[in-house]
């Protein structure tokens, strides 16, 4: 009888992780919504605070991994009896 066994993986081969081609090795993980941030600055022109908002997915290095990770990378195994 064969089993299939989880061999793992990491956020470089991840079907959430989405690489960042500006920065090697780095990337995005879609794996939860996107955060909001929320901040202020000031207007170039008046001078007056902007009160901004950027959502951002968390970014990864490619060998960071998660418990949440989705690599499909199975092997079967035979049962061992």
């Amino acid at each position: 009888m064969s089993d299939s066994k989880f061999i793992g993986g990491n956020c470089g081969k991840c079907a959430f992780w989405v690489k960042d081609e500006a920065n090697p090795g780095a990337g995005a993980c879609h794996r939860s919504p996107p955060t909001p941030i929320v901040y202020q600055s000031q207007s170039p022109i008046t001078g007056e605070p902007i009160m901004n908002q950027l959502v951002i997915f968390p970014m990864v290095r490619a060998e960071d991994f998660c418990g949440d990770g989705q690599w499909n990378m199975f092997i079967n195994v035979e049962a061992q009896g």
